[in-house]
């Protein structure tokens, strides 16, 4: 296993570099007229950090016309659901044009890639061009979405505040009849979603183990579901 986790923590670096050196020489996506540069307010200090991933992440963009970029450096601005790339100069771009899927690569501290898609319909105060992780991507699907709240403190003495962010995520259900819904990680809220096989994956979970308390619980579970959903 170690051998293989150099594999492939040195084929990440290497991939990097070649998309360091790609980007910096020609951005198709920046020069096709798709941004507009994002402007920061500066006089706070800052804790926390307002973007997921914290910092830009290589990936590959499917647009909702079905066109394609690859190696694009992106990270999502939270507070406003922006998602942001970076030009060949290192300058935060905000995208304008519709982002229907995205995968990111080799990002830092992240282990393996991440899709994020949009598309869905409205609930909690996003809209439909809010992104959420697709942590399964079967037909009925299971998404994580990422929030950010902050607040601010001016230290006695001090002549800027400190403003603090602090990231949450949540967890919802998607499918096209029953459309999304907030997911609470218990057994019950899952048999309620899935009520076509409520008695099959309620004994996959007992058979397996599963609290359903947990991420990695759900995901079994949806994954599992998926493969037996649409079968009499």
């Amino acid at each position: 296993m170690k051998p293989l986790s150099l594999f492939l923590l040195v084929s990440c670096q290497a991939f990097l570099h070649l998309s360091s050196f790609s980007q910096a020489n020609s951005i198709p996506f920046a020069t096709d007229g798709n941004s507009r540069p994002l402007y920061l307010k500066k006089e706070y200090a800052m804790e926390g950090s307002p973007f997921y991933p914290a910092d830009p992440c290589f990936a590959n963009i499917q647009m909702k016309n079905g066109k394609r970029y690859e190696n694009i450096k992106l990270r999502f601005y939270l507070p406003d659901e922006q998602l942001i790339y970076q030009d060949s100069e290192g300058v935060d771009m905000i995208t304008t044009v519709p982002i229907e899927r995205i995968t990111f690569i080799c990002c830092t501290g992240i282990t393996g890639s991440l899709i994020f898609q949009s598309g869905f319909p409205p609930v909690d105060g996003h809209s439909d061009k809010t992104f959420y992780q697709v942590l399964d991507t079967g037909r009925t699907k299971l998404l994580k979405g990422y929030q950010v709240t902050y607040r601010d403190n001016t230290a006695y003495g001090s002549a800027s505040p400190t403003r603090t962010y602090e990231q949450t995520e949540t967890l919802y259900a998607f499918n096209p009849v029953l459309g999304i819904r907030k997911l609470t990680k218990n057994k019950e809220a899952v048999l309620q979603f899935l009520p076509d096989k409520k008695k099959e994956v309620e004994n996959f979970i007992t058979t397996h183990h599963l609290t359903c308390k947990h991420e990695e619980d759900l995901v079994k579970v949806f994954a599992w579901y998926n493969t037996i959903a649409g079968k009499s």
